[in-house]
């Protein structure tokens, strides 16, 4: 599970916003090597390479981002 340290140090949230039904749809992208931010959308739903990705129509967002949120 990724933790909101590493949203804020090795990865950025590109986009994220609510669709026209009422859905999360967020993109992803690192310039770090050694971190795949393919498998973090993959495990949402989602894809794209290894430095670029996303995942659409979720529910709610990701608990790592609910705790990131709140924890500024």
């Amino acid at each position: 599970e990724m933790s909101a340290s590493l949203v804020g140090s090795e990865m950025c949230i590109r986009d994220s916003f609510m669709n026209g039904h009422n859905k999360w749809n967020l993109s992803f992208y690192t310039y770090k090597d050694g971190i795949d931010v393919s498998k973090l959308a993959a495990s949402m739903g989602g894809g794209g390479h290894v430095k670029a990705a996303g995942a659409s129509n979720l529910a709610e967002l990701p608990e790592f981002l609910r705790k990131g949120k709140n924890a500024e």
